[in-house]
This record gives C-alpha cells, sequence and structure tokens, in this order.
C-alpha cells in the first residue's frame, strides 16, 4: 500500500496531466444591415460567423468563418471593430490561423457599408482589407481566417465577452462577390447564441500515467483475490 501511495504521488506530480479548467470559445452569428438583396442578406446571416477564444491569459482570437459551399460564394473582403474605444483595452497582435488562401493586411479606419448611420452608428476603430484583388483573397467559401489581439489594462477574456454581449464591441464584415455581383454589410450579434466548452486535453504523460495506474489497480485486486482464494 505504501508503494501505491507512493507511486501515485509521483504520477501526479510528474505525469504532467492537465488539470486546468475548460477553455471556452464563444461563436457569433451576424446581422445584415444593408440589404441590398434580402437573398444575400440571408445567406450571409446563414453561413458568416465568428468565434471568439481566449488565447491564454493575455490574448483573444476572433475568427471569422464562411461555410458557404456554392461554386460563386460570396466572400468577406473587409473587417471591422468598433470598440468605444477599442485601444483602450485591445491591441492588435498579428494574424493567426486560417484556412484556405485569405490574406489581409491593416488599413486605415474607413466606414462599415451601411453602419454610419444614426440608427447603427457605427465607429471603426480597427479595420482589416482583404490584398487586391479583394474579392480573391478575401476568406471565401470554406475558409477561415484568425486574428490575434492582446488584452490591455487590465482587460480579461470574459471582459471581451461581456462587452460583446453588451454592444460596447462590435465587429462589422464587408462581404462581396454575391452571385449576382452584389455586397452586403454585417455585424455580429449581441446576444451570444452558443457557448462551447472545450477540456483542456490531457498530454501524452498524463495519459500513460493514468493507464498506468490503471493498470497498478487490477494488479493489486488480483493479488488480494488470489490471496483470498489460497486461505
Amino acid at each position: 500500500m505504501k508503494f501505491l501511495s507512493y507511486w501515485l504521488g509521483v504520477t501526479l506530480v510528474g505525469s504532467g496531466i492537465a488539470l486546468a479548467t475548460p477553455a471556452r470559445a464563444e461563436k457569433y452569428l451576424f446581422s445584415n444591415i444593408t440589404n441590398n438583396n434580402p437573398i444575400n442578406a440571408a445567406l450571409g446571416e446563414s453561413t458568416l460567423w465568428m468565434d471568439v477564444n481566449a488565447v491564454g491569459d493575455n490574448q483573444v482570437s476572433f475568427t471569422f468563418s464562411n461555410s458557404n459551399t456554392n461554386s460563386r460564394s460570396p466572400v468577406i473582403t473587409q473587417l471591422y471593430w468598433d470598440g468605444n474605444p477599442l485601444s483602450s483595452y485591445l491591441s492588435f497582435n498579428r494574424f493567426g490561423s486560417s484556412t484556405g488562401i485569405a490574406n489581409f493586411k491593416q488599413v486605415r479606419n474607413g466606414v462599415l457599408p451601411g453602419g454610419n448611420g444614426s440608427l447603427i452608428n457605427f465607429t471603426v476603430d480597427y479595420q482589416v482589407d482583404a490584398i487586391n484583388p479583394r474579392p480573391t483573397n478575401g476568406i471565401g467559401g470554406g475558409e477561415t481566417l484568425a486574428l490575434n489581439f492582446n488584452l490591455m489594462n487590465g482587460t480579461k477574456f470574459n471582459n471581451i465577452l461581456d462587452q460583446l454581449s453588451t454592444g460596447a464591441l462590435r465587429v462589422g464584415m464587408h462581404v462581396q462577390a454575391f452571385s449576382d455581383g452584389g455586397s452586403e454589410g454585417f455585424i455580429n450579434r449581441k446576444s451570444n447564441p452558443s457557448v462551447q466548452a472545450a477540456p483542456e486535453p490531457i498530454t501524452l504523460l498524463g495519459s500513460i500515467a493514468a493507464i498506468g495506474y490503471g493498470t497498478l489497480l487490477q494488479r493489486q485486486r488480483r493479488r488480494k483475490t488470489q490471496s483470498l482464494t489460497s486461505l
């Protein structure tokens, strides 16, 4: 029994078993604000979304996805942030992982299509555009693009989620190259439609330790059973 206790103690200390709390990812859909073509507007609302993820303790990632599968899929060509002001709690760090050929760059702040009216009142604090030609280098069907931001002035990941849920932080996108050649503007929905909890993975050493511990317990039980049988 002493050996079992000692083995277990060494395993828990040295195995590298991850006991961290689950990593959270928030998914946000988008609402159309231009309605140039109701069919295009509905298509964008049903196939474009944004995942917001914590990256360690000091960064947050915004990942944009386009799930269209049509041969002439619309393309996300411009991305905008309105943070009231954004610079007080977020600063751009780098472009993160992506799938496909999306290629964006930082540009001077412009105007989100459909966002400058009194009803929307979207003030652009940060903007990135696809490199020209935009429909070629934007986020097309089946593609994703992530942007990582530094959390500043004591801001935590949950603070970002709170800002998004209240509308104090908003994200917009300009989508071009719909099948009729049209374009539309979108803003993320304030409500949070999806919360995904993803447990941190157990490391390889942790897995081996867990298997080894289970095997040891089986041997202990087997020996005890044999001892009782021999009595």
